[in-house]
């Protein structure tokens, strides 16, 4: 009796196995914790050693997705049996350029032989395609914020000759995730890459982009105003046109807040969470400078679950002795932010890098202006100058809410009460908010009068 060779049917239920793993893995939008590639790597090798070989087979005769995905796998996998497949393969004539091109970036990555500078790169060489339509499998899965720190990290120190190929690939692409890397990259450009950059965002038709030409819309420079302006009314036409075909953009509920105050130096510490429908939190920590600068710095996580979270903001409140942080609501916190922003944008000072990573988690929260009292841009009560603190080399006074710049305090020489010479240390000042003038007396007459609050020197 002959014996049955039944290798083919094992080798295709093997296959159709792997191929239903990845497909499964595709499916998640968005990985749960501890969902990577390097979990599913091991899973498949676990599956079966001939595992590389299927992947190599699912690499060049699947769609895009599924192909793209089974070669990042085989990028990290040593086989000896998919070498000597590859190498057989690209002696076939009847390999279309498609799969040379595939095979032929797998390559490159397994021989870590891309030295190019991404300068000299040219977008419609297949093989960097192939790389590049890769990169957009993983970005795809990664939140916003991870995005832009990637781009933060790896690339955006790089001169613009470097990168500006693959940033021009970007915006030709139109996918909703390279905005985060738009964001970034509109603070590095001069007015004319700022308008060139804003040209090519209506191929971005997204909410998100809407609020991108907005706040560009009101730049001081006019040629860019303008600009924003004309692509800003081109994407909402389109958007109320296609608003039934594009998916709305990930929304994640206020989750808590605390806010840390230091009145001595005017500055706030914001932390703002907001918690996804799997029950993930990201939230960003903010320090913010009330007196001048606006916002100073930011920092922030994905991922996060509950306790994880509460672990963080326990850690802060000990490392950050100024600040001690306590849960406030959404609307106290969103009015510190804005107002922040506000603040900087107004005194020119540019909004840290790190904070345009997490901007959008602010912007996408529903807030209405309001105003808490809080006293944003310390003006000279004399004089009427901005207090900048960084430029001031002599000594500011601010008395609560009101402030003396440098200039105006060195004209106080004599006391104001009994015309006597005036040491600054020890002076007096008294206040009367209704009035435009800081009335500063000496200790003796100080001593002789009931109202008083001794500056404090910057």
């Amino acid at each position: 009796m002959a014996k049955i060779d039944d290798s083919l049917v094992q080798r295709y239920a093997l296959r159709e196995k792997i191929l239903a793993a990845l497909c499964q893995h595709l499916k998640k939008t968005k990985p749960q914790a501890g969902d990577t590639l390097q979990r599913l790597k091991r899973h498949l090798l676990h599956t079966s050693s001939r595992a590389p070989e299927m992947l190599l087979d699912i690499m060049l005769t699947e769609q895009k997705s599924e192909s793209n995905l089974a070669l990042l796998l085989l990028e990290q996998m040593e086989s000896a049996a998919v070498k000597r497949r590859m190498q057989e393969l690209f002696r076939d004539p009847k390999l279309t350029e498609r799969q040379r091109a595939k095979l032929a970036t797998l390559k490159a990555l397994q021989e870590e032989q891309e030295e190019t500078s991404l300068g000299e790169i040219s977008v419609h060489n297949s093989v960097i395609g192939n790389l590049l339509e890769i990169t957009e499998l993983i970005w795809s899965r990664l939140e916003d914020e991870e995005i832009g720190l990637l781009w933060l990290e790896d690339y955006f120190h790089l001169p613009i000759e470097e990168k500006w190929t693959l940033v021009r690939f970007f915006l030709d692409r139109g996918e909703r995730f390279y905005l985060p890397i738009i964001r970034l990259e509109l603070a590095t450009q001069d007015s004319e890459g700022v308008r060139y950059i804003l040209e090519k965002l209506q191929n971005f038709v997204y909410p998100e982009t809407v609020i991108l030409l907005e706040q560009w819309a009101e730049h001081s420079e006019v040629a860019v105003r303008i600009c924003a302006q004309s692509v800003l009314a081109r994407v909402r036409k389109v958007l109320r046109k296609r608003r039934h075909e594009i998916s709305a953009s990930p929304t994640y509920p206020f989750y808590k807040a605390y806010v840390g105050e230091d009145a001595l130096a005017g500055q706030f510490g914001v932390v703002y969470a907001v918690r996804s429908d799997a029950g993930f939190i990201k939230f960003c920590s903010v320090l913010i400078d009330s007196w001048d600068r606006g916002i100073v710095d930011c920092w922030g996580d994905v991922g996060k679950k509950a306790k994880e979270f509460a672990s963080i903001v326990r850690a802060l409140d000990k490392e950050i002795e100024q600040f001690s942080y306590q849960k406030a609501d959404s609307r106290y916190a969103l009015y510190l932010l804005h107002e922040g922003v506000r603040l900087a944008t107004k005194r020119g000072y540019p909004l840290p890098n790190e904070f345009r990573v997490w901007r959008p988690l602010i912007e996408q929260q529903p807030y209405q202006p309001c105003n808490y009292g809080v006293t944003f841009g310390l003006a000279c009560l004399e004089c009427g100058n901005w207090i900048r603190f960084e430029q001031e080399k002599e000594s500011v006074w601010v008395l609560g809410q009101v402030a003396l710049c440098a200039t105006c305090v060195s004209q106080k020489s004599q006391c104001e009460h009994c015309g006597g010479p005036l040491v600054v240390a020890d002076a007096y000042a008294l206040v009367n908010p209704s009035s435009d003038h800081v009335e500063v007396i000496c200790k003796r007459c100080f001593s002789r009068t009931k109202r008083k609050e001794k500056p404090r020197s910057q």
